[in-house]
């Protein structure tokens, strides 16, 4: 909204006619119908938990954690409902 009108930085949200911020979702409307896109429906539709901690920057050759990683996505094994996640 700043970007598209200067005058409201360092307004508060419901001062700029905003929803207030509760978590992060991606909103947008498809035909005219109000979509609205959380962790928890990523985490259904992935049938995962969507508690956890992220990890970035890791080096692939020496992180301990790949082997972890490759071992509770795919559970050791190159088919099943996670295979076309391995790459």
């Amino acid at each position: 909204m700043v970007l598209l009108n200067p005058n409201l930085k360092g307004k508060s949200r419901a001062e700029m006619r905003l929803k207030e911020f509760k978590r992060t979702e991606i909103r947008s409307n498809v035909v005219g119908i109000p979509v609205t896109i959380t962790e928890e429906v990523i985490g259904r539709a992935c049938r995962r938990s969507v508690e956890g901690a992220f990890q970035w920057n890791l080096n692939k050759k020496t992180c301990d954690w790949i082997p972890v990683v490759k071992q509770s996505l795919f559970k050791g094994k190159k088919d099943g409902k996670y295979r076309d996640m391995e790459k």
